[in-house]
């Protein structure tokens, strides 16, 4: 995770450098790393109104796994609300370029490009061209493993989504 080669300092003047020192710390801190029953509530779940393939997604992992699916939700949560801060700093006609990469939950491709395509819409961000391209050089195994109650293995992301939006005048 490349959060660990940064020095901390540099990071945020919040940020404890014993959080950093493991992944599982780094993780807590990220977006949606505090997802838990006590921490989700109506606004984070109101995400899902934004984005009709989140909520698509959403229903779908909520029948196979009820832990991810909150991790799932806190993310796009605190993803949204980030996009909003980003939004309101963005003068009219600002070019965005975002790099993307669909992950895997429950064994589920969460289709980030789209979600993302319908979060930015909600912020006066509009989609002026998208691409895909093959991860040439990957770091990271072909497959890993999964840890749901069906064990197994899963592929892992071999593609990247580079989506360019445009903040529209307000």
């Amino acid at each position: 995770m490349p959060l660990r080669w940064i020095q901390w300092t540099d990071i945020d003047d919040a940020v404890n450098a014993e959080v950093l020192k493991t992944l599982s710390g780094i993780d807590k801190i990220s977006l949606g790393g505090r997802s838990s029953n006590d921490f989700l509530n109506d606004k984070h779940m109101d995400v899902l109104n934004h984005s009709a393939k989140l909520n698509n997604q959403y229903n779908q992992i909520a029948a196979i796994d009820t832990e991810k699916v909150q991790k799932l939700v806190a993310f796009y949560s605190e993803y949204d609300e980030l996009l909003s801060a980003i939004s309101k700093r963005l003068r009219g006609k600002t070019v965005s370029v975002w790099t993307l990469g669909n992950r895997k939950i429950a064994k589920q491709e969460i289709c980030m490009n789209e979600i993302m395509e319908e979060l930015c819409h909600n912020h006066n961000m509009t989609l002026l061209t998208s691409f895909t391209r093959k991860i040439s050089n990957k770091r990271m195994p072909e497959l890993n493993s999964y840890t749901g109650k069906e064990k197994s293995q899963q592929s892992t992301m071999t593609r990247e989504h580079i989506l360019v939006f445009v903040k529209e005048d307000t």
